[in-house]
């Protein structure tokens, strides 16, 4: 005998702000690495973005959106000079909205281009093709002060698949 669980997929609310975290990190000079402390910040901004997607049905956004949040956070924790950073997914109109606050106006940062060497710098042209290939886009704003990317996709919850399926399984004797 199989049996099948199903459950209806939660409907994201339309137009609300989805996760909103803040984390200090050490204040240093232009040219020092951050510490070990301040870079974990970027896997547990991370997780915690893919956990909150998922867990408002939009698990079709997580892995992008991951990306984007990796890429926007290690540059304010690279860059920013400031000491309190805040991650904010929101969801308007249809986009899914991701925002990094540094609170410190001036450095707007520029996508590399990808004939670049250097390895490093190529996390914003990342971010750009991202947002571009969900019919979204990215960008600055509070003069340098916050960098945002926006993705599309985020009402296209639940209209076709009302049900999910959660487990097929075959009892054991």
């Amino acid at each position: 005998m199989t049996t099948t669980a199903t459950r209806r997929r939660r409907a994201p609310h339309r137009d609300a702000e989805l996760m909103k975290e803040q984390f200090t990190i050490q204040q240093r000079l232009p040219h020092e690495k951050p510490s070990t402390e301040d870079s974990a910040q970027v896997s547990a901004m991370r997780r915690r973005a893919r956990e909150c997607l998922i867990g408002r049905g939009l698990r079709h956004l997580a892995d992008e959106a991951e990306l984007v949040v990796s890429e926007l956070v290690t540059n304010a924790v690279v860059h920013s000079g400031g000491c309190e950073i805040t991650v904010i997914l929101a969801l308007r109109g249809g986009f899914l909205r991701i925002v990094v606050r540094d609170g410190v106006p001036g450095y707007k940062p520029v996508p590399a281009s990808s004939g670049d060497a250097d390895e490093h710098g190529l996390g914003l042209a990342l971010v750009q093709s991202i947002a571009h290939g969900r019919g979204g886009s990215w960008g600055t704003s509070d003069v340098g002060a916050a960098t945002w990317c926006e993705l599309a996709g985020a009402d296209a919850c639940s209209r076709s698949a009302p049900h999910l399926p959660l487990l097929s399984r075959k009892p054991t004797t």
